[in-house]
């Protein structure tokens, strides 16, 4: 392996188990989608340096976590929270990182959900047309729903990449809710 993302790939992407729906890995990579251009919001970022983060501070519990803990985010004896994010982005703190977390969580949410009603309205109004370019689309929209909803973080995991091939899938589940009604 070339580094330690390829490790966490084994299981948490298509590098060992082909058929897998854990494609956290393949998320960060920012490739996969159709029709969306590669994207990556971290480039560089391994899946350790966040979740097997440790501040290097003796005694806290970001050291005694240091290994598969998955939490970015562990509160320390003093009360205090150790925060991975804090490693790249010195001026933010705990509470900051987890509101941009959650705010970008949300997003991801608000927008699957619309996508994912399109989708299926999309699927049930081409039932029984023999159009192959709507069929198309919406074969597209499907794999890039599946895709994003793949990624096991909620929407955090290469945020824009993320957006973006929900944003693709439902712009395309819209065309083909459109083109049916004509």
């Amino acid at each position: 392996m070339k580094n330690t993302a390829d490790l966490c790939g084994q299981c948490h992407g298509n590098l060992r188990f082909p058929d897998t729906d854990h494609l956290s890995y393949n998320i960060l990579s920012g490739k996969g989608g159709i029709g969306v251009p590669v994207r990556q919001t971290m480039p560089g970022v391994t899946c350790t340096d966040c979740h097997m983060y440790n501040s290097g501070v003796d005694g806290s519990n970001s050291a005694m976590f240091h290994g598969h803990k998955l939490s970015i985010t562990v509160k320390d004896a003093n009360g205090k929270s150790s925060t991975s994010c804090t490693k790249c982005h010195e001026t933010i703190d705990g509470a900051t990182a987890k509101t941009t977390i959650g705010a970008w969580k949300s997003s991801f949410q608000a927008l699957d959900a619309t996508t994912g009603k399109n989708v299926a309205a999309a699927g049930k109004a081409i039932t029984g047309l023999n159009d192959k370019g709507l069929k198309a689309k919406l074969e597209e929209a499907q794999n890039n729903l599946r895709y994003a909803e793949s990624d096991e973080s909620g929407g955090f995991h290469n945020h824009r990449f993320l957006m973006s091939l929900l944003q693709d899938a439902n712009g395309k589940a819209l065309e083909v809710l459109s083109s049916s009604k004509q």
